[in-house]
């Protein structure tokens, strides 16, 4: 779905950027030009804390269910100007997705992608108080797993129908946010279209972060730390096909943080 058009300059840099990429991805040219590789070491880079990246405003990346591969795909997303990959971990009972792998975790931070991480959209019938800890808990233990550093979001990934309504559904949800959280994980909630939640419901939730669906969503009136600027973009070269996203910072002044890539 495309995102409903407003006159907020954030939104038009967002989409003037969205519009940069997607050209230099697609054409058959040479990519655009690469940035000059860091030289300084990670722990000296502002906004980066050990292997915590606090991603800044305005920097691009991408989200997707596929994987990357190999070194040369990580490294064209990278040369097409993609600062982070969201990935995924997996959920019990949930949607299939290609979870992320210590391998392509490797292969994004050497390319120069910071890496986040999300956890797959459950089955709607396993929804339950007790199953919120459960989920969060196993997501928690994947990203550990991966190396994922503590202080780095964890997204859960809040779409599609077929949701209990209310006091259920917001119980699994806050005790997943307290589960991740317990493990060292800030927890993030992308707000995809469904019509479990209306936005002041949304704001009854414990998260600290917020992520907006590329789609017309119940939204939380402190706004958002990534918005997805496009839908579904093919990206030849990359192996897969991406959402691209764009970082923000919300009401109160957050941001999201990430896992950085490393450094050169």
């Amino acid at each position: 779905m495309k995102t409903t058009a407003t006159k907020n300059t954030a939104i038009k840099n967002a989409n003037a950027s969205a519009r940069r990429i997607s050209s230099a991805a697609t054409k058959k040219a040479a990519p655009p030009p690469r940035t000059r590789k860091a030289t300084t070491a990670l722990a000296s880079v502002p906004g980066v804390t050990g292997a915590v990246l606090t991603a800044p405003v305005s920097m691009i990346g991408f989200d997707t269910s596929g994987s990357i591969d190999t070194a040369a795909n990580a490294a064209y997303l990278a040369s097409c100007g993609y600062k982070f990959a969201i990935r995924y971990v997996l959920c019990q009972g949930g949607l299939a997705v290609k979870p992320l792998t210590s391998a392509e975790a490797s292969r994004l931070r050497a390319a120069g992608l910071a890496i986040g991480l999300i956890q797959a959209i459950p089955n709607p019938a396993n929804i339950t108080a007790a199953n919120g800890t459960r989920d969060g808990a196993y997501a928690a233990s994947q990203a550990k797993t991966l190396g994922y550093p503590p202080g780095c979001v964890l997204w859960f990934d809040f779409e599609g129908g077929s949701f209990p309504f209310d006091n259920v559904l917001i119980a699994y949800l806050n005790n997943w946010c307290l589960a991740v959280q317990g493990a060292g994980y800030p927890a993030g909630l992308y707000n995809g279209p469904q019509n479990a939640l209306n936005g002041q419901q949304i704001m009854q939730l414990i998260f600290p972060h917020y992520w907006k669906a590329d789609s017309i969503t119940n939204d939380p009136s402190r706004g958002y730390q990534i918005k997805q600027i496009t839908g579904t973009t093919n990206v030849p070269g990359s192996g897969t096909a991406i959402d691209v996203d764009m970082v923000f910072m919300d009401s109160k002044g957050d941001l999201p943080t990430m896992w950085a890539a490393q450094a050169a």
